[in-house]
């Protein structure tokens, strides 16, 4: 039976700062399946922090598809995009969760503009949510500069990509009491990674809402009442996750995909 790997955390800003958790299925709903792509930081919101549980119930979207990755950068990504679209046509939006993996290695200013236009030139013009970045200054002073202005130019390609949404963790991040980094001032301790799928979840639904007030003026709106679904497929390198709250059992695949259901 396959397993959900425990890929190293490599990229690490957490929100210290508490959100409300609905028990209740948001109003605006999604068809088809949401695509998240992370680094490390996805990895810990997922593993340690239940962001996969969180999407069980409360993501707006049908299925929920989550690939994971130690390391990753945005010049990593786009092929994962890319053969994620290829291989799932019912991928209806994307969440990015990246970036901080690059500016631990890149500090020329002209960078994150260029990684950011490589990875949306092959979204297809899905919506996209992308998490921004973010440093403990304390520790890492130039990363944080660094990720300042990869923070400035996420906000810019929005005039060129009306269909990108910036969900702003450097903002909202405030360590405090037990939600903090830890001492390499990247990753988080597990009340952080919690602390951060709560913040995740909202911000989709947030989306979710977002993207059908976008699209109601060209598209009527269609809203799903079917279960959500989250999945992990894991490999060596990557993990991916599927959570279903159907009732139906799903057999995993060997060495590639398992699917956790619900009750």
């Amino acid at each position: 039976m396959a397993t959900v790997l425990m890929t190293s955390v490599c990229a690490g800003a957490v929100n210290g700062q508490r959100v409300r958790d609905g028990a209740s299925r948001p109003a605006a709903s999604a068809t088809g399946t949401l695509l998240v792509v992370g680094d490390s930081l996805t990895e810990g919101a997922n593993l340690l922090g239940g962001l996969g549980e969180m999407l069980r119930t409360r993501s707006p979207w049908t299925t929920t598809v989550m690939d994971h990755k130690r390391g990753r950068r945005v010049s990593d990504a786009v092929s994962v995009v890319r053969s994620h679209l290829s291989r799932n046509r019912k991928i209806s939006a994307i969440v990015v969760a990246l970036g901080t993996n690059d500016m631990l290695s890149h500090g020329e200013s002209s960078y994150p503009a260029t990684a950011i236009t490589s990875l949306m030139s092959v979204t297809r013009g899905l919506p996209v949510l992308w998490v921004n970045v973010t440093f403990d200054g304390k520790v890492r002073p130039i990363q944080r500069t660094r990720g300042a202005n990869f923070n400035r130019a996420l906000n810019s390609a929005r005039a060129s990509w009306p269909e990108l949404r910036v969900a702003d963790w450097s903002a909202a991040f405030v360590p405090r009491g037990a939600s903090r980094y830890i001492a390499d001032g990247i990753h988080l301790t597990t009340s952080g990674y919690r602390t951060r799928a709560t913040w995740t979840v909202s911000r989709i639904i947030e989306f979710a809402t977002w993207n059908s007030d976008r699209t109601s003026t060209t598209s009527s709106s269609t809203t799903s009442t079917s279960t959500t679904t989250t999945t992990t497929v894991s490999t060596s390198t990557s993990s991916t996750t599927t959570v279903s709250t159907s009732t139906s059992s799903t057999a995993p695949v060997a060495g590639t995909s398992t699917t956790v259901q619900g009750s």
